[in-house]
């Protein structure tokens, strides 16, 4: 799964770089288990549901303008 996460960040990066977004970006934290609810008011976030095999992974991408 980290390896998954770590792919999707890199690829949405160079997606974003060659557009001319200027971004800074962290590791990518992977969270599992069932009913997980993690908040944070100062980010929007995005929700990118895909299916597997086992079920449903769901692949959340949260940012924030201007600095910490």
């Amino acid at each position: 799964m980290a390896e998954l996460a770590e792919e999707v960040t890199a690829r949405a990066l160079a997606t974003l770089r060659s557009a001319g977004v200027k971004i800074e970006a962290t590791p990518p934290m992977v969270f599992t288990g069932r009913n997980l609810e993690v908040t944070n008011s100062r980010m929007e976030t995005v929700a990118v549901p895909i299916g597997i095999p086992d079920g449903m992974l769901v692949v959340s991408i949260a940012a924030r303008e201007g600095g910490a």
